[in-house]
């Protein structure tokens, strides 16, 4: 593996799954966004330009995905607040 080859994170196994003993696969905003800063200061030490656009656009992506999956859970909190049978 090379400088310019992007690193590949290793994804938690979450509790459930499909049955088949595969497991679901977790990611939630915070392991997006350390990814994302991740991804960010790996850029700032790359020799090429392409190299560094590749991680930036990168970050960019797993920033986009992180507020995604915070309005996701807001809209959850949300709506467990606005039915109150869902709390029992």
């Amino acid at each position: 593996m090379n400088d310019n080859e992007p690193k590949v994170i290793q994804l938690r196994s979450g509790a459930g799954g499909t049955g088949d003993g595969r497991g679901k696969l977790v990611m939630d905003a915070s392991a997006c966004r350390e990814r994302a800063i991740a991804d960010l200061k790996e850029a700032s030490t790359m020799p090429t330009a392409k190299a560094r656009r590749i991680l930036e656009s990168s970050a960019a992506t797993w920033g986009a995905r992180a507020a995604l999956l915070d309005r996701m859970g807001a809209g959850r909190d949300r709506s467990a607040e606005a039915d109150p049978s869902k709390e029992r």
